[in-house]
């Protein structure tokens, strides 16, 4: 007989509190099955399915790899790894999330604890609160965070990077990034037409790769500015700062007037500090 839905749930005896109760369920089913697993004091672990999988849990850890179809779990206080799956949504709590090898695209959140995510085939959503964020290869790249580090590496497409009290770094962008932090460092290292980078009271340091950079933007106080950009380029480099010294590699427009700019002939580089220095390197 064809068994189309299978659903288990334990019963626990009467023990009016003088019992303790343990029960460890396994499970197996064929490949193509579509499985929804709730837990609330144990580990869950699922692997080996094509279908696409459903996994809330409360106060275990929560393992699933090999799954072909997409993945979404759950979690509150333990820890949320995913290896080798479809597209991933993926919630925790107060522990930690680690995905690798998803094939298609990423959301994760979680807060406290740290968020990992390696080689990811399409773009990745990454939320967390207090808690550090790391990428290693991915398609675009979103990511949030506050008081911890946000650290992306080898991203192809556009990267849009937030944090709060915290040290942004990124190595090996291939789109346009966006970044903004505050009372920590901000680097940047990225193969893009377009790097916009704001600082507050932080220092910032760019290296532009791409010689089609059309437009950079840096701004920051009471912390240095470097830009390094390649030999090739004739840029139109604008500073602007109070207290600090401009140096700089180019030709360089010192302390334009707010809201005026010079005539405009080629890539254009915009700085901006108020008790910084600045320097603008050929490379």
């Amino acid at each position: 007989r064809l068994i189309r839905t299978l659903r288990l749930e334990p019963v626990l005896p009467e023990s009016n509190g003088r019992l303790q109760v343990q029960s460890d369920v396994e499970v197996r089913v064929p490949r193509q099955t579509l499985v929804r697993v709730s837990n609330s004091f144990g580990p869950v672990e699922v692997e080996g399915l094509s279908g696409n999988v459903e996994v809330r849990s409360r106060n275990g850890s929560t393992s699933i790899q090999d799954v072909g179809g997409a993945v979404t779990a759950e979690s509150a206080f333990g820890s949320l790894t995913v290896r080798r799956t479809g597209p991933a949504h993926l919630k925790n709590q107060n522990g930690k999330i680690e995905a690798s090898d998803i094939r298609g695209p990423l959301e994760a959140q979680t807060s406290f604890s740290s968020l990992r995510a390696d080689s990811i085939g399409g773009p990745a959503t990454l939320k967390n609160q207090n808690g550090r964020i790391e990428v290693v290869r991915s398609g675009a790249v979103q990511a949030r965070t506050s008081f911890s580090s946000l650290e992306v590496r080898e991203v192809s497409g556009d990267a849009t990077l937030a944090n709060q009290n915290g040290k942004i770094a990124g190595t090996a962008i291939r789109g346009s990034v966006t970044a903004e932090t505050s009372f920590a460092a901000l680097e940047i290292e990225a193969d893009a037409p377009g790097i916009l980078c704001r600082n507050q009271n932080g220092a910032i340091r760019i290296q532009a790769r791409s010689t089609a950079l059309t437009n950079l933007v840096a701004e920051t106080s009471f912390a240095p500015i470097e830009i390094r950009l390649p030999a090739t380029l004739t840029p139109q480099v604008e500073a602007r700062t109070s207290f600090g010294r401009i140096e700089s590699d180019f030709p360089v427009v010192m302390n334009p007037p707010s809201g005026r700019t010079a005539e405009i002939t080629g890539p254009t580089v915009r700085l901006s500090n108020q008790n910084g220095g600045i320097r603008v390197v050929k490379e």
